[in-house]
């Protein structure tokens, strides 16, 4: 444990005391599957991002290709981050650690005041940092099993039209679990962070967040009373859901 969270330390050092570029260089000399990194002001959340062939390697491998309960932050490998067709949605992974680190403080956006404070996350991507700001918290199921046989595709790359990207939006609000000023259009931008939840077994944590533009306003938060959330939230709690599988309020490509 000490090993790899000192090797993020020292990570952490190069990104501080060099410009973005040297810091990348040195970063992907280390390990070349490095290609970012990600920081949400005063959290622990300040790593670097890596991307392989597959969304499994990391999970228990360090960013010195270690063995580690801890992992690393990565980039879903099917994302595609330079030239023209780069991924309007690209979703980063991490694991949700008791102490807190890697991707365990996103279980605090589950907390309105958190989310008031903290917003905003920067993504660098080839030396060149992006900032977004937080649209959604979505506690989602990780098998079809676990909501009458369906599963919002959160990780969605990259939308056909303008129709395909409206419903993807739709279903954002409804599962939100706030409500907010900031409003998306067809053409913006997102980051998707997701980690694990004990909402129930094999539950997931999704924060999806805007790229900022020119216009952008101050996010306002307010809580959202009847969110949507997989079938197997209601289970763990002896609910009913507070919706049904025909439910019109759904685009019709996202019922179950």
């Amino acid at each position: 444990i000490y090993r790899g969270l000192s090797q993020i330390d020292d990570a952490r050092d190069i990104f501080a005391k060099h410009s973005t570029a040297e810091a990348f260089n040195k970063l992907s000399a280390k390990n070349s599957d490095f290609k970012g990194w990600l920081t949400i002001d005063s959290t622990d959340i300040n790593n670097p991002l890596y991307q392989t062939v597959n969304n499994t390697y990391y999970v228990n491998h360090n960013m010195n290709k270690q063995k580690s309960r801890y992992g690393a932050l990565f980039i879903d490998y099917r994302n595609t981050l330079t030239g023209e067709n780069t991924s309007e949605n690209l979703v980063i992974y991490g694991q949700n650690m008791d102490d807190g680190t890697m991707f365990g403080t996103l279980s605090k956006y589950q907390d309105i005041s958190f989310i008031t404070k903290h917003s905003s996350i920067s993504l660098y991507l080839n030396s060149n940092k992006q900032n977004y700001t937080v649209y959604a918290v979505l506690i989602m199921n990780a098998v079809k099993e676990d909501d009458d046989g369906y599963l919002f595709e959160f990780t969605k790359s990259t939308f056909d039209n303008e129709t395909s990207f409206n419903n993807w939006i739709s279903e954002l609000n409804q599962r939100n679990l706030y409500n907010t000023n900031i409003e998306a259009v067809y053409g913006d931008e997102f980051l998707t962070l997701a980690t694990t939840n004990n909402a129930f077994d094999n539950a997931r944590l999704v924060i999806v967040a805007k790229k900022i533009t020119d216009n952008n306003v101050s996010p306002v938060y307010s809580v959202n009373k009847t969110p949507r959330y997989p079938k197997a939230w209601y289970d763990e709690r002896n609910l009913k859901p507070n919706y049904t599988s025909s439910d019109s309020s759904l685009p019709e490509e996202t019922s179950s």
